[in-house]
């Protein structure tokens, strides 16, 4: 390698951080490429019919590598796939662009003696210290790791929110099948009805915005009538809806007689998924304080600034590798930080809300009016009188020292259980204890 001293070794740092700098630039031409051809499926399944759009949960959970990633694979496999993190977004955004070109100008001033040195009296006094930058450095990183914590933990209480709500709908699906369709299927459909409406009329005002016009079934749990009177409202729609589901349920039970244990039960899950998608909304609608983002936004600039100046002073050809490395790491945080406040919409940690709803709407409905596991003319009495002792084929093997699966055994024919089937109790009358055969 050419010395530091010959005008050709002052010359070839520079032309090498230009030469890298233009071959790094050459990255967003196959990211926005791989983006547009995104952009375009995403377009072409936006046109396509509601009624025919495929929603199937478990592809579009694998095309999101934001849930699915393999953590056995080494660090060197992981940095190459970097399709769905936030290095093309980071890439392809202007502020890296802007901060980069400042370390290059810096640098080239510094080659060709634009900037005077550090050995003269005016470099002295324009220089800057890595001590200096020390201390910018420490506060970026402490206020960016607690911005970036706030962000995942708020991630994840948004994620058992949206789970609960998702679950309370199909327990009540279940409860309304057990309790009131055999008595009264119409009341019991109709509260269903109702109450997935005001669900997905909830999501679509106040948590993200055309998921009901994606999903494509708005029509059929509300009404044309119905959607026309709630338009006139101005609000809490959401909540009238399921006063509806309420009202049609406690009808249902009056005509069937339930008992006020089981009709407390299906008011108490309505009453808790309510709370539940209020709760929801409120915490997306209170993110991190502005105040504090713009402060962050701020440490972080003058810190990478400061970075492209140190290193821009130096004379060797690494020092624009490890600045484009370090202001990806601090850019791309924040961008991934920002993503997970807001986990509703396309980007790649984002919830798949309408694959999830559409999964828990058919549960809802499979659970509510499919028959039951019977074959021919068999009622549950007849398979019941026909089922045997349960043999699962899992023993646990004492000379290995494992359990063994599908290769037991034990013959559950040869014990012949009682005619009431419970288990056999004999009480010792002499210390009046319970043994179990």
């Amino acid at each position: 390698l050419p010395g530091s001293r010959g005008s050709f070794g002052r010359f070839w740092p520079a032309l090498v951080r230009a030469g890298a700098l233009v071959f790094v630039c050459q990255m967003p031409g196959g990211a926005r490429a791989e983006h547009a051809g995104k952009s375009a499926d995403g377009a072409a399944g936006s046109q396509r019919s509601p009624s025919k759009r495929s929603l199937d949960g478990s592809a579009a959970r694998k095309q999101r590598s934001a849930f699915l990633y393999d953590s056995s694979a080494g660090p060197l496999a992981t940095i190459c796939r970097c399709g769905y993190s936030v290095v093309p977004v980071v890439v392809l955004s202007l502020d890296f662009w802007i901060l980069a070109s400042f370390h290059l100008l810096v640098n080239v001033c510094f080659e060709y003696g634009w900037w005077p040195g550090s050995r003269s009296e005016l470099g002295q006094y324009l220089g800057l210290e890595w001590n200096d930058v020390k201390v910018i450095t420490a506060l970026t990183t402490f206020f960016e790791v607690f911005y970036t914590n706030q962000c995942f933990t708020r991630y994840q209480d948004l994620y058992k929110l949206t789970c609960k709500i998702l679950l309370l709908a199909q327990q009540l699906a279940l409860e309304l099948r057990l309790v009131l369709l055999e008595a009264h299927p119409r009341y019991a459909r109709v509260a269903l009805r109702y109450f997935l409406g005001a669900l997905l009329l909830h999501l679509d005002e106040h948590v993200q915005p055309g998921v009901a016009k994606e999903i494509g079934i708005g029509n059929r749990l509300l009404t044309q009538e119905e959607r026309a009177y709630l338009n006139q409202l101005p609000n809490g729609r959401s909540l009238v809806v399921m006063h509806w589901a309420s009202a049609v349920f406690l009808l249902g039970a009056k005509e069937a007689a339930l008992p006020p244990a089981t009709q407390k039960s299906v008011i108490t899950k309505i009453e808790q998924e309510y709370t539940a998608m209020v709760k929801l909304s409120d915490t997306l609608s209170l993110p991190v304080p502005s105040q504090y983002y713009h402060l962050l936004c701020l440490m972080v600039v003058v810190c990478v600034l400061s970075w492209g100046f140190v290193m821009g002073a130096s004379h060797g050809i690494w020092g624009l590798l490890v600045f484009l490395v370090a202001e990806l790491i601090f850019i791309g945080m924040i961008q991934l930080a920002s993503d997970m406040s807001d986990p509703f919409g396309d980007d790649a940690v984002d919830f798949p809300l309408p694959d999830w709803l559409a999964e828990c709407f058919s549960s809802c409905a499979k659970i509510l009016e499919c028959d039951a596991f019977v074959s021919g003319d068999q009622s549950w009495e007849a398979r019941l009188s026909s089922e045997q002792r349960l043999d699962l084929g899992i023993e646990f093997d004492n000379g290995s020292g494992r359990w063994l699966m599908g290769s037991s055994s034990y013959d559950f024919t040869s014990c012949t259980p009682r005619a009431d089937d419970r288990v056999f109790r004999e009480r010792d009358s002499d210390d009046d204890t319970l043994e179990s055969d």
